[in-house]
């Protein structure tokens, strides 16, 4: 089941990396603050046919728990505190590196960090991988869709080989044309640089396609590249949260897109 979370803990990242803004070259946009649509709410249902650019984790794979046991591991084995699923849960979505350093204490020195990152990296597949699993729905939906042809692409922040794995490992990887991993950008969510990576490999255009995920990290990728967004409740972060960070519409079951897509 995903891990339990509330609207605190999903804004929890804005206190915690509020500097990340300065990184990417994204505003952010103000807590509290909707983001008004790019398109109006009606034309991403009833028969929408473009190409779909799905987040990883929290959105086709329920991998949250494994992710926060796997960083709670990483933090042990350099001396750090464990954070609470609270802490790292809505860190989920953002590149490693940045996630591990948000968890962690923010004294903490640059080196520790990185250390962080490369045991995280080392114990993912013992610790995260067989948490993993895909959603219901997820499997026989992309199915169809890829026998119908329709473009369809992963844009996480992981690096493209662990997203390959993972990817294999739920035994999807075949329904997609397209994987990005955050190591192929130069910039990581909310950056709109992984959404145009995707877009450019699939040969598809920002106005026909629909971002869905489960993060405000999400939500502001597929603004900031002028796609449309769809924001699924069951992962890291909130309707309300989803929604203010520029969610078009929200869904509360992976089974909900045929609902919107087919009218």
């Amino acid at each position: 089941m995903p891990l339990a979370r509330d609207r605190a803990s999903s804004r929890a990242v804005d206190g915690l990396c509020e500097r990340r803004w300065l990184v990417v070259g994204t505003e952010a946009p103000r807590p509290g603050a909707a983001i008004d649509p790019i398109v109006p709410e009606s034309t991403i249902v009833n028969g929408s046919t473009g190409p779909l650019v799905f987040d990883l984790d929290g959105t086709l794979i329920d991998s949250l728990g494994g992710i926060a046991a796997t960083c709670r591991v990483a933090c042990r084995a350099i001396g750090a505190p464990e954070p609470t699923d609270s802490v790292v849960v809505p860190l989920i979505g953002l590149p490693l590196a940045e996630m591990m350093r948000c968890a962690l204490p923010p004294d903490i020195e640059a080196e520790r960090v990185t250390e962080s990152v490369v045991i995280y990296r080392s114990r993912f597949d013992d610790v995260a991988l067989p948490m993993t699993k895909p959603f219901p729905g997820v499997a026989r939906l992309l199915g169809d869709w890829a026998r119908q042809n329709r473009p369809l692409a992963v844009a996480t922040s992981k690096s493209i080989a662990v997203a390959e794995r993972v990817l294999a490992y739920a035994d999807l990887r075949r329904h997609f044309t397209v994987v990005c991993g955050g190591d192929e950008v130069s910039r990581g969510k909310p950056a709109p640089d992984l959404a145009h990576l995707a877009l450019d490999r699939l040969g598809a255009t920002p106005d026909r396609a629909i971002v869905v995920g489960d993060t405000a990290h999400d939500m502001r990728m597929a603004v900031a590249a002028g796609v449309r967004a769809i924001g699924v409740t069951y992962g890291a972060h909130d309707r309300a949260t989803l929604l203010e960070s520029g969610a078009h519409v929200t869904i509360d079951r992976f089974d909900d897109l045929a609902k919107l897509f087919d009218g």
